[in-house]
C-alpha cells in the first residue's frame, strides 16, 4: 500500500573484447557528460560519429550500478540489475531491454576494443531526456522520473538544501591546519565535480591521522560523505548512499560534539536516501535515530534553521515509514514534525516553508484514506496551495506540475465523497 519504488537510473562505459571496428569521429575534442546538471567523469569519453553522440557501454552502465558481462561468441554486452536487463550486440541497431527489442537510429560499434552505443540508450533504457550542446561539447542528460514528489515532496530541492546547510556547518568548523589542497577539493565540490572532489579528499586523507589530527580527519570524512550523497541523487543511489554512510561513520568516531552533530545530521539524510532503494523500514528508522541524535547538538535556541530542517527530514522519514507499512501513527508523527518546522520556516526561510507545506499536503492526503476524509482533503489542498505560492511554474516547473497534480487528485477524491 502506497509502496514507494525508488527508481534508479543507469548509464555506461568501457568493454573489452577481441575485435575492433574502425570508425572515424566528427570531432577529436573530448565530449563531457552532465547528468541532472552534475558533471560525470568517464575514463572513456563519448564519441561523435556523423553528428551523433555514442557513449561507452560498460562505463555508462557501471556508473549506475549495472553489472556488465561480455559474451565473446555472440559479441554482445549483457547487463542486469534488479528488474532491469539490457543486451547490446555489436554492430546492431537492435537493443534488447527487458525482453523487448528496441530499434535505435544507429548501430553500436567497437572502437579501440570498446563497445559504444547511441545516446538513445538514456531514453529507451532509462526514461531519460538528452541533448548535445555542440558549442560546448557537452552531452546533457536529465532524469524524467526523479525522486517521487508524490511520496517525498520536493525531495531533490530539500536534500540539496539540507546538504548545503550541513556543508556550511562543516566548513564553519574547518580546522585551521587545513591547507590549499583542501581549498582546491572544496572548489571541485562547489563546481559539482563530485567524483574529482572525492578523489582529492581521499588523497588528503592519506596524510591525516585520526589520532594525531582528529578534527581534520572528521572534517575530511564529512566532506567525502557530502560528495557521495550528492552523487546518490544522480547515479547509483544505493552504492553512493552506502559510501556516504561509511564516510560519515568515520567522522562520527572523532571526539568532537560539533563534528559528531554534523555526522549524525548527515547520516539521517544518507539513511533516508538509502531507504528509497532498499530496506525502507529499517533505514527510515535508522534515519530517525541519527536525526534525533543530531538534535542534541542542533538545538532550537542555537540553530533554529538546522533544527527546522532536521524536523522536516524527520517528517519525510515518517512519511516513508507510512508508505511501506500503512501505520497511521507515522503520518501523525510526520505532521507534528513538519508543523514544528513550519513555525520556524515561516519567519526565517521561505523555501523551507514551501517544502514543508508540500509535505504537509502529502500527509493530509494520506490521512484522508484513514480518517475524516473531507476535512483532511481540504487541509491537503490548502497546504498544496501554500506551497504553490513559492513553487511557481517558471522557476520550478517540475515541482509546480507535481504539486498541481497532487492537488488535483485531492479535488477528485473530494468530489467523489460529495457525490
Amino acid at each position: 500500500m502506497f509502496k514507494k519504488m525508488g527508481i534508479i537510473v543507469v548509464i555506461a562505459a568501457t568493454i573489452s573484447c577481441f575485435f575492433m571496428f574502425t570508425c572515424s569521429a566528427d570531432s577529436n575534442s573530448e565530449v563531457l557528460v552532465d547528468i541532472n546538471n552534475v558533471q560525470v567523469k568517464m575514463d572513456i569519453p563519448p564519441r561523435i560519429v556523423n553528428g551523433e553522440v555514442f557513449v561507452p557501454v560498460r562505463e555508462t552502465l557501471n556508473l549506475f550500478g549495472m553489472e556488465v558481462e561480455w559474451d565473446h561468441s555472440l559479441r554482445t554486452a549483457v547487463a542486469a540489475k534488479e528488474n532491469k536487463a539490457i543486451s547490446i550486440k555489436a554492430e546492431s541497431n537492435k537493443v534488447l531491454i527487458n525482453d523487448k527489442y528496441i530499434d535505435f537510429n544507429s548501430s553500436s560499434f567497437i572502437h579501440n576494443d570498446r563497445l559504444f552505443i547511441s545516446a538513445e540508450i538514456f531514453e529507451y533504457g532509462f526514461g531519460m531526456v538528452f541533448n548535445f550542446d555542440s558549442e560546448k561539447n557537452i552531452l546533457n542528460v536529465w532524469s524524467m522520473d526523479e525522486n517521487d514528489i508524490t511520496i517525498g515532496g520536493n525531495e531533490n530541492i530539500m536534500i540539496k538544501d539540507c546538504i548545503d546547510s550541513i556543508i556550511n556547518i562543516t566548513r564553519r568548523y574547518r580546522p585551521d591546519k587545513i591547507n590549499d589542497e583542501m581549498e582546491n577539493a572544496n572548489k571541485l565540490y562547489d563546481d559539482s565535480k563530485y567524483i574529482e572532489a572525492i578523489e582529492s579528499y581521499e588523497k588528503i586523507l592519506e596524510g591525516i591521522s585520526s589520532k594525531k589530527n582528529p578534527e581534520e580527519y572528521g572534517y575530511i570524512n564529512l566532506s567525502i560523505g557530502h560528495a557521495y550523497l550528492m552523487l546518490s541523487q544522480n547515479a547509483d543511489m544505493e552504492r553512493n548512499a552506502i559510501n556516504a554512510i561509511a564516510a560519515y561513520k568515520q567522522a562520527l568516531t572523532v571526539d568532537s560534539s560539533k563534528i559528531q552533530g554534523a555526522a549524525n545530521y548527515s547520516l539521517g539524510h544518507a539513511y533516508n536516501m538509502l531507504s528509497k532503494v532498499r530496506d525502507s523500514v529499517v533505514n527510515n528508522n535508522l534515519a530517525l535515530e541519527y536525526l534525533d541524535s543530531a538534535l542534541k547538538v542542533f538545538k532550537l535556541e542555537n540553530y533554529p534553521l538546522e533544527y527546522a530542517r532536521i524536523q522536516l527530514q524527520k517528517g519525510s522519514s515518517y512519511i516513508g515509514l507510512y508508505a511501506w507499512g500503512g501505520n497511521v501513527e507515522n503520518i501523525h508523527s510526520a505532521i507534528s514534525a513538519i508543523e514544528e518546522a513550519l513555525t520556524i520556516f515561516e519567519e526565517e526561510y521561505i523555501i523551507g516553508y514551501a517544502m514543508g507545506q508540500n509535505n504537509l499536503g502529502i500527509c493530509y492526503s494520506y490521512l484522508s484514506y484513514s480518517e475524516n476524509p473531507r476535512e483532511n482533503l481540504n487541509k491537503a489542498i490548502e497546504a498544496y496551495e501554500d506551497a504553490l505560492t513559492f513553487f511557481n511554474k517558471k522557476e520550478f516547473p517540475y515541482e509546480y506540475t507535481n504539486i498541481k497534480n497532487n492537488r488535483g487528485l485531492c479535488y477528485i477524491n473530494l468530489a467523489n465523497i460529495n457525490n
